[in-house]
């Protein structure tokens, strides 16, 4: 196999231990782990230094000029999107048509934030040769808006752990994590008259006035160590409502694979998701979960599963979390889109 060039944006802001509760330093970590213990790449840092705006970008652009200024032409190099500064990168982007350039999709902003207009990241992206996006849905929408460079889907993020980590299996309990902050479902979700079935809420930023006895606020976790987590289920649910995944996140969530799918897989978790999310035909394609419509109907939805039903589901996530804990799902995106 030929090099691979791993050009890695790096945040000191990771090195402070100011991220280690961050879900999202977590993804780019194991991505930067697969990559070069896989394909024993280049691998090729690029740490931003605190300097003021102008004279900042001006070093981010020499250093970036510098490492690939050996790398031969028509080599493969591989980047984890968003880089950095847009209008930055378009000064370099030139620098990329003597190479096969390849970017994995972390996050979109212009999509989640609707800060930038679509065009200009679609522009961002159209530099690489090729884009690992998250799902069908994403492809679809990127292609629409104009993306003409190939595209690969990855389908969900890996997330690697230790094999000997496990979670402490809950009976009837959901786990919810992520920034609580802007999950404004969970005040009305606390107020849903369940009987059976209880939350169980990891991250930071819980707003007043979730408060229920169905529901326990848990903390937070190192995305490193699962063993506080404690739960049956997984649940993959945003935005303001619980009768569907609305706002700007709700519709953010009908292109990505989020990470915590993939945390909740990797914990073991049979998945619950609203059923319009991209993620919801992963879930029915591998067995590993339900979808619905609203979570209202959750605790009937779960009482009409069989045991059989649950046995199969339970195996499958296993089947899927081995995968995941290992980086099956990069190692197969990016041979693919090496390959093309």
């Amino acid at each position: 196999m030929d090099t691979l060039y791993f050009l890695d944006f790096l945040d000191p802001i990771l090195f402070q231990g100011k991220g280690k509760f961050v879900a999202s330093s977590k993804a780019r970590n194991d991505v930067t782990k697969i990559v070069r213990d896989y394909w024993q790449c280049e691998y090729l840092p690029i740490i931003r230094t605190k300097q003021s705006k102008f004279y900042g970008v001006l070093l981010l652009l020499y250093k970036t000029w510098r490492q690939l200024h050996h790398v031969p032409k028509g080599s493969t190099v591989f980047f984890q999107y968003p880089i950095f500064n847009n209008q930055a990168f378009k000064i370099i982007a030139p620098l990329f048509k003597k190479f096969h350039s390849i970017a994995l999709v972390h996050d979109l902003p212009s999509y989640r934030h609707h800060k930038r207009p679509i065009k200009e990241e679609i522009a961002i992206l159209n530099c690489f040769h090729t884009v690992i996006v998250h799902s069908q849905n994403m492809k679809e929408r990127l292609l629409k808006d104009g993306l003409k460079s190939r595209m690969v889907i990855l389908e969900v993020f890996d997330y690697l752990l230790n094999e000997k980590q496990t979670i402490h299996r809950q009976d009837n309990t959901i786990v919810f994590a992520g920034g609580l902050s802007k999950s404004l479902f969970l005040k009305d979700l606390s107020f849903l008259p369940f009987k059976n079935i209880h939350f169980n809420i990891y991250g930071k930023g819980l707003m007043d006035g979730v408060n229920a006895k169905n529901m326990t606020y848990k903390g937070t976790f190192l995305p490193d160590d699962i063993t506080d987590i404690e739960g049956e289920w997984g649940l993959l649910w945003e935005g303001i409502s619980i009768e569907s995944c609305q706002g700007s996140l709700g519709k953010y969530l009908t292109l990505i694979a989020p990470h915590k799918l993939s945390l909740y897989i990797a914990c073991g978790l049979k998945i619950i998701a609203w059923e319009s999310s991209a993620m919801a035909s992963f879930i029915i394609k591998n067995k590993i979960g339900i979808t619905i419509d609203k979570l209202e109907n959750l605790e009937e939805t779960i009482n009409n599963i069989s045991q059989d039903e649950i046995e199969k589901m339970e195996k499958n996530v296993k089947k899927v979390a081995h995968k995941i804990r290992e980086g099956a799902f990069l190692k197969e995106a990016l041979s693919k889109a090496i390959s093309i």
